[in-house]
């Protein structure tokens, strides 16, 4: 039989993310993305911007995103959805109809983007007020939240699987009980009323832990 390991012979590999492309932009970088996404999605200017990126499948939460968010008495937001069912495809499934549905009762301020590369969601991340994971499955390793803090945004997640490892206390991470629906638009109203106080938290625990460079 084999004994037990010496634990000093053992290294945790966390995933990691390109900081060279997630970083956060200079000032005049930013303000040509911010137009060319505002533009894209008939965002206005008094609009804040909620982000979500993944998978569109029931573990990763999109359906409790949009019921915190119809629960929201505001209205100075725009929602993109970034994703598909599987990635770099289109295609649909009854949980795409069944949240499809659910924000087109919420009026025109949630927008589905469809599948976008990878090399350009360092725009999404840079511009948004929020970027919100609020997975309700043990995550593994959820790389979107390493991606959005790399480039400065705020983030609200979910106490699930790896996440809390990733995001340490640069985040705002719920908890997954029966107020995460409650709890979640609460964090979301919070940060919507000032976003700067939460911006460019974790760049640097990313930078230092979680870059391809340290990998």
């Amino acid at each position: 039989a084999i004994g037990p390991i010496n634990s000093e012979k053992v290294k945790v590999l966390y995933n990691a993310v390109d900081t060279k492309s997630f970083r956060p932009y200079d000032i005049s970088k930013l303000q040509v993305v911010k137009n060319k996404i505002r533009k894209l999605y008939d965002i206005n200017v008094n609009q804040k911007i909620i982000l979500y990126t993944g998978r569109l499948s029931k573990e990763k939460g999109v359906d409790v995103l949009l019921d915190a968010i119809s629960s929201l008495d505001r209205h100075d937001y725009k929602l993109l959805i970034v994703g598909s069912v599987m990635h770099g495809s289109n295609r649909g499934d009854d949980y795409l109809a069944q949240i499809k549905d659910k924000a087109n009762k919420m009026g025109n301020n949630i927008v589905f983007t469809n599948y976008i590369s990878h090399s350009v969601l360092p725009d999404y991340y840079n511009v948004a007020d929020i970027v919100i994971l609020p997975s309700i499955w043990e995550e593994p390793a959820g790389l979107t939240m390493v991606e959005a803090l790399a480039c400065g945004a705020p983030v609200i997640t979910t106490r699930s699987g790896g996440i809390p490892e990733y995001v340490g206390n640069d985040a705002i991470v719920i908890e997954r009980d029966k107020m995460l629906i409650k709890n979640l638009a609460f964090s979301i109203n919070k940060v919507l009323e000032d976003p700067e106080v939460y911006r460019r938290k974790g760049i640097s625990r990313i930078k230092n832990n979680f870059s391809e460079d340290n990998y």
